[in-house]
């Protein structure tokens, strides 16, 4: 394993246990067994680890989500087996879900790549939207602002989902069944665009 490799998987490891804002790079230095000079070598600030941990976390999640030719009797199970896999990757990320606010204020550059995020999932919902309304999945009576609305609704689920289950202190053992509950919420919406 690649030394920067090595440090994006232990970092989100021991942000996810002690969270990235209570943790000092010197600490992370020492959990990784490497100084704090070998640490900044590869990451010049906690910004600059906290930003490619985000962007590692979206090339997974990106990998995870493909609409080519989705059979219409399918596209719910497909859409649940890829929100699985997307909420799956993002507990492994939790840290940047429970401490979103903190480090949205704290970190312009991450600030700014989740902003990005947040429009190229924009795109990408509306799109899907509009390509399934046209190819007769989704009711073509609806108008377009629903479509932005229960986008938004899934965005805000998504991104809050993980809070309410530490919250809960729930055990790895049953966050399959948490996963599937709130992506049970999201495909909710998603049916009452059915035609």
């Amino acid at each position: 394993m690649e030394t920067k490799d090595y440090i994006l998987t232990n970092a989100t490891e021991l942000f996810n246990r002690q969270g990235a804002t209570a943790t000092s790079m010197r600490q992370l230095a020492a959990h990784l067994d490497m100084s704090d000079g070998n640490l900044r070598y590869h990451f010049r600030t906690k910004e600059d680890l906290v930003t490619a941990i985000f962007r590692q976390m979206l090339l997974e999640m990106d990998a995870a989500i493909n609409t080519e030719n989705i059979e219409r009797a399918a596209l719910m199970e497909e859409v649940r087996k890829q929100f699985r896999s997307v909420f799956f990757t993002m507990y492994r990320y939790k840290f940047l879900f429970i401490e979103s606010n903190l480090l949205l204020k704290q970190y312009e550059v991450f600030r700014q790549s989740f902003i990005e995020l947040m429009e190229a999932r924009k795109a990408f919902f509306l799109h899907f939207f509009q390509e399934y309304k046209a190819d007769g999945f989704f009711n073509k009576q609806i108008p377009h602002a629903r479509y932005e609305m229960i986008f938004e609704q899934i965005f805000i689920i998504s991104d809050n989902w993980i809070k309410y289950v530490e919250l809960e202190r729930t055990s790895p053992d049953s966050i399959d069944k948490k996963i599937d509950h709130y992506i049970d919420l999201c495909l909710v919406l998603l049916e009452g665009l059915a035609a």
